[in-house]
């Protein structure tokens, strides 16, 4: 028997993201229906794609982050006072993937941090303290922080890292638990009825934790040469250009209504929904009193 042709048959290649469609498939098949089912609505125009506003500025910050650039970074954090915070965890090293964190300035372009955990540098080192200063800066208490969920419970994961120390004194708003007290309702649900959009969450499953950026070359495949090894480094590429990082910063922001926000006004055209009218209301009484 032709030893190459028996490895070949023994081994099929699968990219990233077929690995994510079919793992969404086996482990939450229930949540791969909605995706289909509200990527259906939008085929047929009944609901618009949520679309990442293009004015904003993105930075990962590891180990290949530049000291010039951490050194900006905080300097426009000690002129920011309002944030957004998500995370997403690993679910298959079952490891803390990324934070995200989007600064919301009035009077400048839109900045969002996305902090890769895996792949910073010792702790030690001027370039990680200059990272736990910045993360030092932005959970201070003179900020609002706003996220999907307890911000004590999103961090939970991320707490052993050395970023933080802990019992964070910034004025944290549960924008989940502002849209509604009583029932812990999904963001996706929440903006399909909402605004009428999908909000495409295909990438829950996905590897956070495999090194975004193509600076960190993660992408890179081994043991693969030739045509295979093109082939497999663009879908690696590709698969970390899907990953849709910041666009739930984006859509707390927008929930919230925070007057600088790009989209404040589509809360206004929402507020015929009951429910939605009565959390638009409460917003604004908050935000009065912060701003």
């Amino acid at each position: 028997m032709n030893h190459t042709n028996s490895c070949s048959r023994r081994y099929r290649y699968v990219s990233p993201m077929q690995r994510l469609l079919e793992r969404t498939e086996r482990w939450k098949p229930k949540k791969a229906k909605q995706e289909r089912q509200l990527q259906e609505l939008c085929r047929q125009g009944k609901l618009k794609p949520f679309e990442q506003p293009k004015d904003y500025r993105c930075y990962f910050i590891h180990e290949q982050t530049s000291m010039f650039t951490m050194d900006q970074l905080i300097d426009e954090a000690k002129q920011t006072i309002h944030y957004t915070l998500d995370i997403e965890d690993d679910p298959i090293k079952h490891l803390p993937g990324t934070i995200q964190i989007e600064f919301i300035r009035p009077d400048a372009p839109t900045t969002v941090i996305v902090i890769e955990v895996n792949y910073l540098p010792p702790i030690a080192s001027p370039l990680f303290i200059k990272i736990k200063q910045l993360c030092s800066i932005i959970l201070s208490s003179n900020n609002t922080v706003y996220s999907w969920g307890n911000i004590d419970d999103e961090l939970k994961s991320f707490m052993n890292l050395d970023l933080f120390t802990g019992g964070f004194k910034i004025d944290a708003t549960d924008v989940q638990k502002e849209y509604d007290p009583y029932d812990k309702c999904g963001l996706q649900s929440v903006i399909e009825s909402t605004y009428r959009q999908y909000l495409d969450k295909t990438a829950t499953l996905a590897e956070w934790s495999c090194g975004i950026d193509f600076c960190l070359g993660t992408y890179r495949p081994r043991h693969a040469y030739g045509e295979e090894y093109r082939q497999r480094e663009q879908d690696e590429k590709d698969y970390r250009r899907m990953l849709p990082l910041c666009k739930k910063n984006r859509v707390i922001l927008n929930l919230f209504s925070v007057p600088f926000s790009e989209n404040f006004l589509v809360l206004a055209k929402c507020a015929e929904l009951e429910k939605f009218s009565d959390f638009f209301a409460r917003t604004q009484k908050v935000l009065k009193t912060r701003l």
